[in-house]
């Protein structure tokens, strides 16, 4: 198609927004703007193949006229050669394949995310293109809902132009875009540059006339390329009977490897439970499953009437060719109208399959008599787990292990940061001390957790009492005040930092209740935290047990985007959830079970795909500063209680440092000499 001369951008007639069928939106806006259009960029902060891919809806009428094409990418995926695509996603990436040899063509990479805040400061979506036509007008199309993202084939985008725009929107990106690129240096970007040129060699090329064709979305699930871990950890389930905990470091992948697990299930599996410690947890499942190309899932959580009067025709729907999916939370799992529609289901079948996500947490006698109730339902089973074993209990560990089917794989921190499926990181212990009164009663607290053996019921109370000893103590905001003020000095940008805070009131505690999810109302303290970083210039926000899903969700948006600089939470995060974007974390409260400490510290060491991410950790680890014990014996309790600290200290880049700061922690604290 020659270039059309006689046409501009303000001759067309579009509406602000579309959401509809992609040839309907093609037709009607996308093809006219296109075929007036003499110039593209593309720009994304989302980046992997399908976005690559699914911008190019609309180019029916632009990609033949030979005109430029620029695509700026912020963050780049290594992992190219590795990906698996489907048919329909490489076709269109054979529009690239075109133009690389066709038309003025340009890639620039740019792995630093922050260098996307002006240009995304305005839009909530990932990707957008900047179109020309011969008169200069400018057009920008804002991806809300790309081809690839939906199960069904819905696209929707925005439509904003630079004639009559009171706000100069379009005009102000055009301008912060020719700024990016005068200064922009291609230093970073060989790799991912090398990597899909590689990739476009090995695509078809589109041919001229070049046609729009759109499918139902095809299956993520054909798309992902496991991790060998996460390959063994499968194969060893099904050799288990199809039954058995994977016990894998946080980050190392445990939904993706369910979730694959789930096409290796019995081919008459009946449908499959899913349970999860929190409604943020859940809310993340329901998203990952769907991307994974199971539109059936039932949301068995926000409240009895969201699921009650839908559970039993669910569990027993007419369909067997489609896997139905119930995800709940271990608080409704105990729910007794929830327990009667699974025992219904037991009395017709054995073949379902249970995915327990933090399995741990149905140590508690409530949870475990439930599952003995409704496990006849249940023939295929997997736990998954960090930390399976319960800590100061036995006996509830050997009742989970015996339920699942034992531990049949473990991937542990150090091997999956030696592997790349973890990120490396810098560790910061940062000694509070206690006063003399807290700290002689802290260590008389451990004495008596060791002296009590496999008392489970009396060693959770004597851990309760230390954690509202620790929580009292005040030394939490004067640690945070120190490590604010060093990295404000050395000049560190605290975009992207996540604080653990202390608790604002005593309360229950995820130990002693299956309402997993509450916090009750503590959020004193975490207030003040708030307020200390706020005061410092920085943009802060908070979750809680207690924050609305809606809330939550726009915040955790904000942080993963970079328009929030500090998320504060008090213990909603410890499991599951998903914010590879954090690289640095202050914890300024935990405690001494093996489950929160691995939970937080391996938070923060997922990464990001396409950059060389190291993440910092600052831990505040508090102590007595001398007491009237013999110094040895003080010694031996501390040592105990630092154990956890020390391991992690190891695997750090700055292990002999981090270490060393630990040895003397524990010297003033015992006051023996080094």
């Amino acid at each position: 198609m020659e270039n059309n001369t006689s046409l501009n951008f303000r001759l067309l007639s579009f509406r602000p927004v579309f959401e509809g069928e992609p040839m309907k939106g093609c037709e009607l806006y996308l093809h006219s703007i296109f075929s007036v259009a003499t110039k593209i960029t593309i720009l994304s902060r989302k980046v992997d193949l399908e976005t690559l891919a699914a911008v190019t809806c609309g180019m029916q009428t632009y990609i033949g006229r030979k005109l430029p094409i620029t695509v700026i990418l912020f963050g780049a995926d290594e992992m190219l050669l590795h990906k698996k695509i489907t048919h329909a996603v490489a076709r269109r990436l054979g529009v690239y394949a075109f133009a690389k040899e066709n038309n003025p063509f340009k890639i620039i990479v740019d792995p630093n995310f922050e260098a996307a805040s002006e240009l995304f400061a305005d839009t909530s979506c990932d990707t957008f293109l900047l179109l020309e036509d011969q008169n200069k007008n400018n057009i920008i199309i804002e991806w809300i809902k790309p081809l690839f993202s939906n199960l069904e084939p819905i696209i929707g985008f925005k439509i904003k132009w630079s004639y009559g725009d009171p706000l100069y929107q379009v005009t102000k990106t055009k301008e912060i875009i020719a700024a990016f690129l005068r200064q922009y240096s291609k230093k970073d970007e060989a790799k991912w540059l090398k990597e899909f040129d590689i990739l476009l060699r090995k695509i078809t090329p589109i041919s001229i006339p070049f046609q729009e064709e759109f499918s139902p979305l095809e299956s993520t699930r054909s798309c992902i390329k496991l991790y060998s871990h996460q390959e063994e950890a499968i194969r060893a389930w099904i050799n288990n009977g199809r039954k058995g905990i994977l016990k894998m470091c946080t980050g190392s992948g445990k939904t993706i490897t369910s979730l694959s697990s789930i096409k290796e299930s019995d081919p008459n599996c009946g449908p499959i439970l899913i349970t999860v410690p929190t409604r943020v947890l859940a809310d993340q499942w329901v998203e990952q499953v769907k991307t994974f190309g199971f539109p059936h899932v039932l949301r068995a959580y926000d409240g009895a009437p969201n699921w009650l009067m839908t559970l039993y025709p669910w569990l027993f729907g007419s369909n067997e060719r489609d896997i139905r999916i119930v995800i709940t939370t271990y608080k409704t799992l105990a729910d007794g109208r929830f327990i009667s529609k699974i025992l219904k289901l037991a009395e017709k079948t054995s073949s379902a399959m249970w995915i327990a996500d933090e399995m741990h947490n149905l140590a508690s006698q409530r949870l475990m008599k439930v599952s003995q109730q409704i496990g006849q339902a249940f023939s295929q089973r997997m736990g998954l787990s960090a930390t399976p074993e319960i800590e100061g209990d036995e006996s509830a560990s050997i009742k989970l292990n015996n339920f699942f089917g034992g531990i049949v794989s473990t991937y542990d921190l150090e091997q999956g940061i030696k592997d790349g499926v973890l990120c490396s990181y810098s560790y910061y212990p940062l000694p509070a001390y206690l006063d003399p009164a807290r700290g002689l009663e802290y260590i008389q607290t451990l004495k008596n957790i060791e002296s009590q053996g496999g008392s489970a019921s009396r060693q959770i109370e004597l851990y309760r009492q230390s954690r509202e000893l620790i929580r009292k103590s005040n030394v939490q905001l004067p640690a945070l005040a120190s490590i604010l003020d060093l990295l404000i000095a050395k000049k560190e940008d605290l975009k992207n930092t996540l604080v653990y805070c202390p608790p604002g009131s005593s309360g229950k505690s995820a130990d002693e209740t299956d309402e997993i999810e509450s916090d009750g109302s503590e959020s004193r303290l975490l207030n003040d935290v708030v307020s200390m970083l706020r005061d410092r210039g920085l943009s802060v926000s908070s979750i809680i047990g207690e924050t609305a899903k809606a809330q939550r969700s726009e915040i955790l948006e904000r942080f993963s985007k970079g328009t929030l600089d500090v998320l504060c939470a008090i213990g909603c995060l410890d499991e599951g959830i998903d914010i590879p974007s954090i690289k640095r974390a202050i914890v300024l409260y935990s405690i001494d079970r093996e489950k929160q400490f691995v939970q937080r510290r391996g938070r923060i060491l997922r990464t990001i795909r396409g950059t060389s991410k190291t993440a910092d950790i600052y831990d505040v680890v508090i102590l007595p500063h001398g007491t009237n014990m013999q110094p040895a014996e003080t010694e031996r309790l501390l040592k105990k209680e630092l154990r956890r600290y020390q391991a992690f200290a190891t695997l750090a880049l700055n292990a002999k440092e981090a270490t060393q700061t630990i040895k003397e922690a524990l010297a003033a604290a015992t006051h023996s000499n080094i």
